[in-house]
C-alpha cells in the first residue's frame, strides 16, 4: 500500500542485532533479512570488544526510505502471528515511548528460521519503528499501529 507524505505512518525504522565471537556473523545476518528489505543495502557493522577481548559485532541498520519501510513492514505483518499482534496490542505500554516509537525484542533464532517470537531475553534482534513526525496530532500510536496492521 502506497502511502503519500501525508498518509505515512511511520517515518523510519532501527534494527540492531549482536553477533557474539561464537556465532556466524552470516546467520545473524540471515535472521535480519527475514524482516528487512534489502538488507545489505545500509547495514552496518562494527566491532565492538568484549570482557575478555574477544570480537563483538554490531550490526545496524536504520531504513527511510518510503518503498523500503513500507516493504519492511509489509513483511513484519506478514510474520507476526494474529495471537502475538494481539498480545502486543495488549501490552503496547510497555512497548511505547513517549514520542510513540515502538520497540522490538525478537528471538534471533526463531527469526532465523523465518518466525517472529517476541522475546525479553538478550539474544534478540532489536527493531524501533518511529512516527512520521505529523502523525501523534491526528492518531495516538494504539491508533497508527492498528492502521498499520502491526497490532489488532
Amino acid at each position: 500500500m502506497k502511502r503519500t507524505a501525508s498518509e505515512r505512518l511511520i517515518g523510519s525504522l532501527q534494527v540492531e542485532a549482536f553477533a557474539h565471537a561464537t556465532e556466524d556473523t552470516r546467520k545473524v545476518k540471515h535472521a535480519m533479512s527475514n524482516i528487512i528489505a534489502d538488507l545489505d543495502a545500509d547495514l552496518h557493522e562494527e566491532v565492538l570488544r568484549g570482557h575478555y577481548d574477544n570480537p563483538i559485532f554490531l550490526l545496524r541498520m536504520r531504513i527511510e526510505d518510503q518503498d523500503r519501510v513500507e516493504k519492511t513492514l509489509s513483511l513484519l505483518r506478514e510474520k507476526i502471528e494474529p495471537d502475538q499482534k494481539k498480545s502486543l496490542a495488549e501490552e503496547l505500554e510497555d512497548h511505547v515511548d513517549d514520542r510513540g516509537w515502538l520497540y522490538l525484542r525478537l528471538d534471533k533464532q526463531e527469526l532465523y528460521l523465518g518466525r517472529i517470537v517476541f522475546s525479553d531475553g538478550d539474544d534478540v534482534v532489536k527493531v524501533k519503528l518511529s512516527l512520521a513526525p505529523h502523525i501523534l496530532r491526528k492518531h495516538t500510536p494504539s491508533e497508527v499501529y492498528r492502521l498499520s496492521g502491526l497490532i489488532v
